[in-house]
């Protein structure tokens, strides 16, 4: 094993991972969430061939190094520490290890040098999206952030502010309320243990996109994200996710309104 890669695995066990990233060279961060199948199941706007992109929340990068293989022209990435985000009262839950938060930027720039990556990331909360702080972009991707967020509609509003062509939402929700719901559907709080504030069925998420300015222009059916090799779940919650549908989600991309 050269130098080389002896501190780039080194650098790769220092971080926290929440993607399970494909490095090159046989190593695979050891992220919480999978989701190396998703790509091919996105509703893209065609060929990303000379775009410019945005990945919002972007954590270690996933979507960003995805719409970079693409073609992207250019990708920023942006994201906000722990500590800035819109935490329920309650969380985190007493006795969480401070230490143990993740330090927006830092994995994600492992990840990049890694992959060669031109990506380029900056402190920013998706509710201070501005033209004159990013400029325009042409594809907007926000993955599973949607219910993290107090005011998802408002967060929306400033993507659509600097995209004047398509967002891609995509995020967990209500399996069995959008089989048999058609009607738009967001509860409160519904997992009480976790740090979600709101939960759509899927008309619910095709109605956030509309209300913020896009036209729904497709999306990708159910999908599953799969456990990564950070977490090992026991049996009974592999059960209990596959009962209550726990992992499906859904991405809409939204085309952009005059």
């Amino acid at each position: 094993m050269t130098p080389a890669r002896v501190e780039r695995l080194a650098r790769i066990a220092r971080q926290r991972w929440w993607h399970t990233l494909d490095l090159g060279g046989g190593d695979v961060t050891p992220g919480e969430r999978d989701l190396r199948h998703l790509p091919a199941r996105m509703p893209w706007p065609g060929s990303l061939a000379g775009k410019r992109c945005l990945d919002v929340g972007t954590a270690d990068g996933f979507w960003a190094f995805e719409m970079e293989r693409r073609g992207a022209a250019e990708v920023a990435v942006i994201d906000v520490p722990d500590v800035a985000q819109d935490h329920r009262p309650g969380w985190p839950p007493p006795g969480r290890d401070p230490a143990a938060e993740r330090r927006p930027g830092e994995a994600f720039q492992v990840a990049a040098e890694a992959l060669n990556s031109k990506a380029w990331f900056q402190l920013l909360n998706v509710y201070d999206l501005r033209p004159e702080l990013v400029g325009w972009f042409d594809v907007v991707f926000v993955g599973y952030l949607l219910p993290q967020l107090r005011d998802p509609l408002r967060a929306l509003a400033a993507v659509r502010s600097v995209c004047r062509g398509s967002v891609i939402v995509l995020d967990q929700v209500l399996f069995w309320q959008s089989l048999f719901n058609w009607s738009p559907v967001a509860y409160v709080g519904h997992r009480r243990q976790a740090q979600d504030w709101w939960f759509f069925n899927a008309a619910g998420l095709r109605r956030v996109v509309e209300l913020a300015g896009f036209q729904v222009a497709g999306d990708s059916g159910f999908v599953h994200f799969r456990a990564g090799p950070g977490v090992t779940p026991d049996a009974g919650t592999k059960l209990r996710l596959w009962l209550t549908g726990g992992t499906a989600s859904l991405a809409v991309r939204g085309d952009a309104t005059a």
